[in-house]
């Protein structure tokens, strides 16, 4: 990387709540960049933006990614690093920093799929993604690409044959029939390989982005995000800005899957938006911590989840539970964070025998607990804040184990915070 690369980093801790984690957020990431331009902004600055005006109409999600493409326009940087405020840095972001020829560089949010939906009283669309296949010498299937029915329809303990639509090499749209038996093995993939049995296949994960860890080189994704939105282009989905970036980073190959003009009726702005996508040439898209058996490193919310799909809802009693089969599980390294990688990450069709899938160095903790459900505009409507503190001090209290909370307090620049109660002022 050269060294005088202008690189700038956004942060949005707007409402109380978000004020209140986003102290170790800016804290952690100044102690291993400070080298990077941070941008954060709270009720007291954000109104120094051009682009405030348009937050009442979209919300502070898109807010994010319109104050990101200002910001790379105003102060001419090169990349930009967008983080959530309930995020902790726990180490150098070298994915992001030293990646300089990919417009977006995501990470992993959970294993699961998206549903496109303008309103609540629509249908849902299901959105394909792709799934990182195993391919050995002899079985190559191209790229797959896997819609949330499809997942969740492999996700069962005793799953069914699933019809799976992917690409092959030559571009084509094909089908392939999924089956995954408990008992299957890496040995018994590489016979029916051999043998030309097409009839499985080892999906090795989702790959939707989550909108809170994310990094843009240039500023041509960011100034066609904001384009399309303010364009109508892209409506507002019950997936938000994820939608969005979801959208930007899998067009290409979603759309060779779909027949625009009747499968997005009455979509009809997904219609609009394929029209200019035609003229578009596609981005370069690469993931920081995927696929997840073989990386090395974890930058989001899948070293949290013991089971990459199942995991329980916002607000279900059992989910924090969940979370601490896992979280106790963090141990530290020559003074790195990481989770382990265990059979128990992967759904009942997934099969790793044989092939390398190291423990994760955690380089960025992300919460992704919902705490913004209850944003209203830029306060917070007041019911969200006392469940917030409960959650972040059974994280302190339970979830995170010492010698976790001892990194977070020597390495990320933490302080006491994870020696006392959590409270939100």
């Amino acid at each position: 990387m050269r060294k005088d690369k202008k690189i700038a980093c956004l942060m949005f801790a707007v409402g109380e709540i978000y004020e209140a984690l986003g102290i170790i957020a800016k804290k952690s990431f100044e102690a291993f960049h400070p080298d990077v331009d941070l941008f954060y902004i709270t009720n007291e600055n954000i109104k120094d933006f051009k682009y405030y005006d348009k937050l009442e109409e979209f919300g502070l999600g898109y807010g994010k990614l319109f104050y990101a493409n200002e910001i790379m326009q105003t102060y001419k940087y090169e990349k930009i690093i967008l983080l959530g405020a309930d995020t902790i840095t726990c180490a150098r972001l070298d994915e992001f920093i030293d990646n300089n020829k990919s417009d977006m560089i995501g990470t992993l949010d959970y294993n699961i799929g998206l549903e496109y939906r303008e309103n609540p009283s629509q249908k849902p669309l299901d959105f394909y993604t792709p799934m990182h296949s195993l391919n050995t010498a002899n079985f190559k299937i191209g790229t797959l690409w896997m819609s949330p029915t499809e997942l969740k329809a492999l996700t069962h303990i005793d799953p069914p044959q699933v019809s799976i639509d992917y690409i092959d090499a030559s571009e084509q749209k094909k089908q392939l029939i999924v089956r995954a038996p408990s008992h299957l093995t890496f040995g018994d993939l590489e016979r029916a390989s051999q043998s030309k049995d097409f009839s499985y296949a080892i999906p090795i994960g989702a790959t939707q982005f989550n909108a809170d860890v994310i990094c843009f080189n240039g500023k041509k994704m960011l100034q066609d995000i904001t384009y399309t939105c303010e364009n109508g282009l892209i409506p507002r989905t019950n997936f938000n800005e994820q939608m969005i970036i979801n959208m930007f980073a899998w067009w290409e190959g979603h759309a060779k899957l779909r027949n625009i003009r009747t499968d997005y009726q009455p979509h009809t702005r997904l219609s609009a938006f394929n029209d200019w996508w035609n003229n578009r040439e596609p981005y370069k898209v690469v993931m920081a911590d995927g696929p997840w058996p073989s990386s090395t490193v974890s930058y989001n919310v899948r070293s949290k989840n013991h089971n990459l799909h199942s995991h329980p809802p916002p607000g279900a009693p059992d989910r924090l539970p969940y979370w601490h089969r896992k979280t106790s599980t963090f141990y530290v390294e020559e003074e790195k964070l990481f989770v382990p990688f265990s059979g128990e990450d992967e759904p009942c069709f997934i099969f790793y025998s044989g092939l390398p899938t190291p423990d994760k160095q955690i380089k960025v903790w992300h919460y992704c607990d919902s705490f913004g459900s209850g944003l209203k505009g830029l306060v917070d409507s007041g019911t969200r804040a006392p469940a917030a503190e409960k959650i972040i001090n059974q994280y302190i209290h339970l979830l995170f184990n010492e010698d976790t909370k001892k990194f977070f307090k020597e390495q990320c620049n933490s302080g006491d915070f994870f020696e006392k109660e959590f409270k939100i002022k």
